[in-house]
């Protein structure tokens, strides 16, 4: 804004003013600035938008911003005229900061030899809000999010949730270690979970901040599930009158392995199975052996065609085998007696 103030040679008085460059003076006021060349008398007014008394203006506030100008004649006589500048508020965005995360998730799982990792599963950051216009006031948009009770809200993310304390401003991470995601992370695998929060003003004007949680993976056993066997075993013997009984000599089951962690692979463990050929293994048992073919997980259970000492037809007695993968060991075992199934077990 410029005024054109009139003067008689010699004429302002620029005593408390500061030289820009030739005729031309500044000085400071409450909201902004003001300019002065003394060569046509034009005073221009610049409001600062990033002065704290502007942005604390509400919404239609109404404030001035006066200038005493002072002109001085060759005898030293002054006159003075006081210039007002007038300065409505406008609506400012409220605001919103973050800490950093307090910690680095990570996944939990198991180190070498089964040895359990507990990893880190919880992480916060405090955010803090607020408007800088007079009379206004911002709250947390929680648009989106699930009340839990209170002033505590949830959000799910990709690995795990957070829960936001309305009233507290802390964000607190809790990564959902049976999420098949977060399995899925390898070991040493590093991502993140980023959460967008949101802040509004009394007028609806909004400010946003990313908090980013990182998570790094851990490796996961390995599995190992199992059909029922085929078939129940029967010896071969005789019945009344010595008719022959032919019995059932095989059963089978299909053993199926996997790993949940991204780029990793599980594998039959057959230390103390002997090689038939290719990727069939045998192991002897009490009553009969098995063979497991390595390539497609069946094992086939063949009983011996004889008299036992019990007379108990197809009593199986328990084999030990076990899986492994990369970076551990996840054994189990495999049992027949009278009908009873597979019978896996972790260590």
């Amino acid at each position: 804004m410029a005024t054109r103030i009139a003067a008689t040679r010699p004429s302002f008085d620029v005593s408390g003013w500061t030289l820009v460059s030739g005729t031309l003076y500044s000085h400071s006021g409450t909201y902004g600035s003001v300019q002065l060349d003394t060569s046509t008398g034009i005073l221009t007014y610049t409001l600062n938008n990033n002065n704290a008394a502007t942005n604390a203006l509400g919404v239609g506030a109404s404030v001035t911003d006066p200038f005493t100008i002072t002109t001085v004649d060759t005898h030293g006589a002054s006159a003075s005229q006081t210039v007002t500048f007038s300065i409505t508020g406008t609506n400012d965005l409220p605001t919103i900061i973050t800490t950093a995360p307090s910690a680095t998730l990570v996944e939990a799982g198991v180190g070498p030899g089964n040895t359990p990792v507990a990893g880190t599963s919880t992480s916060s950051a405090t955010l803090t809000i607020g408007d800088p216009d007079s009379g206004d006031t911002a709250s947390f948009d929680v648009s989106g999010w699930t009340l839990v009770s209170g002033t505590l809200y949830s959000h799910s993310g990709t690995y795990g949730s957070v829960q936001l304390d309305t009233s507290t401003g802390i964000l607190t991470y809790t990564l959902n270690n049976n999420n098949a995601a977060t399995n899925a992370l390898g070991v040493g695998a590093s991502v993140t979970d980023p959460f967008t929060i949101t802040t509004v003003d009394t007028h609806g004007a909004s400010a946003s901040q990313t908090v980013t949680f990182s998570i790094t993976g851990t490796n996961d056993l390995p599995t190992i599930i199992t059909t029922a066997p085929s078939a129940t075993l029967v010896e071969a013997g005789v019945g009344p009158g010595n008719t022959p009984v032919a019995g059932t000599s095989t059963s089978s089951a299909t053993l199926t392995i996997g790993d949940p962690d991204s780029g990793d692979t599980a594998s039959f463990d057959v230390s103390g199975w002997t090689l038939v050929s290719g990727t069939l293994y045998s192991h002897s048992g009490t009553y009969g052996s098995v063979q497991l073919d390595t390539s497609t997980g069946i094992p086939d259970l063949h009983a011996e065609q004889q008299q036992c000492g019990d007379q108990r037809a197809g009593r199986w007695r328990e084999c030990d085998r076990s899986v492994h993968h990369h970076h551990g060991r996840h054994a189990w075992g495999v049992g027949l007696a009278n009908g009873d199934v597979f019978d896996h077990r972790h260590q």
